[in-house]
């Protein structure tokens, strides 16, 4: 089909109310002209809203058939206005900005760049004096038409193969809107396999499942006359909620995909519908909350809950339909049917019954209880209240909607018992790593008042996760003060030590650096060779690497090199080497 009649075929769809609900400004008019970022047979390795940790899959990712350097085409008319060189995540990143659709496209884990985005790119490097970047550009300083080559394909960043990771986003305020890309690719993307369940999970909220207060789970079967069933009978009573592990699938194609579309009917009524059309970034950690966390951490299962938590505000559920939860109060089979749908349309069902048999129901731990109360298992946090907790000078701030549920938060304190990690202050156990979190919140550590008293360089202060490295910190007032995005064991640490640097190779064409730390990291540093800035950008090996050939480095003379590091607390070294390249 003429892309130009499936664009304006898309368009009546979407403003005439055909489509779950509009993609606007994805399909503002008609008459734009497009293109896909690679002119080979397009086949997915990962779509749109795939459930990761932490993270909704925000792109559509196309295979480059197992290899890298492949030309990759702007999308659309505009101008590049950001390019991205990233150890980890994107890797290398193209952002092409499109004034008249009103979007931004996005092509990450590139190669390398064009000639004119590199060599825009290494004077933004040698102005700034930074390694990896994050470069923005003007309008007018690197336009782009369809179809024009931006980049070659990779394997850069966080990658599990090579492929072009490609996003549409609306980048008109600091909370990003990511939309799916099929509209444009369908017709180029063949699909005539539907999503399939292999398993459900059953959670009493408040109610049984089988008589138990814990999380039941069945084998999705197919019986002799095809229909997808559950090989288990299944009794309740009271407040449940269903899940389900599935995917979708691609005839001939050995990957799995998230699914598009997921509806539960209970009576043949709709209780809950998921559609994965777009979100924003503020929204990106409830996927926290939509799967199973603690069984994706404790299990690495990634099952999709179809109820909706008390803090789980994600517009990808039809919040008008209330939880998804289904009260069972009467002694009669409850009809359940799953219905899932891919953006082809493809579609499969499983049908199951609970049956309400009446049982004693646990009463609500929490009722009457304030938040802030420690309990036996930890500080109770309710979800939609702010969370103010102080022990001994320890504190934790916590903004209402952290928490998606009512909770008890673990926290203990403990003393340090590794001698290779010197402490300043007791470890505080706070949550765990199989508690979602949706937002930052605060710590303060304090200082022991004998330790604050001689403390004559605060910034050496740092806090440390005995479950993850350096998290920063700042000392005020005779305590730590840290913003964190994360749980786990904290302690307050000192470095006094310098960071190292060596050469590890050194070439015309092609150099390498190493820096390290003993204490709080390396958090910065610049390489200079004939007092000319020269970046060396990380890559996803941990290596630091530049080309001098492409900084007017000359070649066939010693050279003076100068590796200036610092580290998180403000310790630095400089080192001198004599070159001869």
């Amino acid at each position: 089909m003429n892309k130009q009649i499936y664009t304006l075929i898309l368009f009546i769809m979407i403003n005439t109310g055909f489509c779950a609900y509009a993609q606007s400004p994805v399909l503002p008019d008609s008459t734009f002209s497009y293109c896909a970022p690679l002119r080979m047979e397009l086949f997915l390795a990962g779509n749109f809203g795939e459930l990761r940790n932490n993270h909704f899959h925000a792109g559509l990712d196309f295979k480059t058939q197992g290899t890298i350097n492949h030309p990759v085409y702007s999308f659309a008319d505009g101008y590049v206005c950001r390019v991205g060189v990233n150890a980890l995540g994107y890797g290398l990143t193209v952002y092409v900005r499109h004034p008249q659709l009103g979007l931004t496209s996005v092509y990450a884990h590139l190669n390398s760049f064009s000639d004119q985005i590199s060599e825009k790119l290494r004077q933004r490097q040698s102005e700034m004096q930074v390694n990896n970047i994050q470069a923005t550009f003007a309008p007018s300083e690197l336009p782009v038409k369809m179809g024009d080559v931006i980049a070659r394909s990779g394997n850069t960043g966080s990658s599990a193969g090579p492929h072009v990771h490609f996003e549409l986003r609306d980048c008109n305020d600091e909370d990003d809107e990511f939309y799916n890309p099929m509209p444009f690719f369908r017709d180029s993307i063949a699909d005539h396999k539907p999503p399939r369940a292999s398993r459900l999970f059953f959670y009493p909220l408040g109610g049984v499942i089988n008589g138990l207060k814990a999380r039941q789970s069945a084998s999705v079967i197919v019986t002799q006359s095809g229909q997808r069933t559950i090989n288990k009978r299944l009794t309740g009573w009271g407040r449940v909620g269903v899940g389900l592990k599935a995917f979708d699938y691609i005839e001939n194609m050995g990957n799995t995909y998230g699914l598009y579309r997921v509806s539960l009917f209970v009576d043949d009524s709709l209780v809950y519908r998921f559609t994965c059309d777009k979100f924003r970034y503020s929204e990106r950690r409830y996927t926290n909350s939509l799967t199973d966390f603690r069984g994706w951490v404790n299990q690495r299962a990634m099952v999709q809950k179809s109820f909706v938590e008390p803090g789980n505000h994600l517009r990808m559920i039809d919040q008008s339909l209330g939880d998804g939860t289904v009260v069972i109060d009467e002694e009669r089979n409850y009809d359940f049917r799953y219905e899932l749908e891919d953006y082809h349309g493809n579609k499969s069902e499983v049908f199951f019954h609970i049956k309400g048999k009446k049982s004693a129901l646990p009463g609500d731990p929490y009722k009457g209880v304030a938040a802030g109360t420690m309990l036996s298992k930890g500080i109770l946090v309710r979800h939609d209240q702010p969370l103010e907790f102080d022990s001994a000078g320890f504190h934790i701030s916590m903004p209402a909607g952290n928490m998606y549920d009512d909770t008890e938060l673990p926290y203990k304190r403990t003393a340090p018992t590794d001698p290779n990690m010197p402490c300043v202050s007791p470890v505080y156990a706070v949550g765990n790593t199989s508690m979602p979190l949706h937002d930052h919140y605060m710590l303060t550590i304090p200082v022991p008042k004998a330790y604050a008293d001689t403390l004559t360089c605060p910034r050496q202060l740092y806090v440390w996760n005995l479950q993850g490295g350096y998290v920063g910190g700042a000392y005020r007032d005779g305590a730590m003060h840290v913003k964190l995005l994360e749980f786990g064991r904290f302690v307050v640490r000192r470095d006094t030590s310098k960071p190292s640097a060596v050469i590890v190779s050194m070439t015309w064409n092609r150099a390498q650096i190493s820096v390290s730390d003993r204490g709080s990291g390396v958090a910065r540093y610049k390489v200079f060779i004939d007092d000319q800035f020269v970046p060396f950008d990380l890559n996803r090996y941990g290596r630091r690497l530049a080309r001098p050939r492409d900084f007017g480095i000359q070649r066939g003379k010693m050279h003076d090199v100068r590796i200036w590091v610092q580290d998180h607390c403000g310790n630095e070294n400089v080192v001198h080497y004599k070159k001869f390249f």
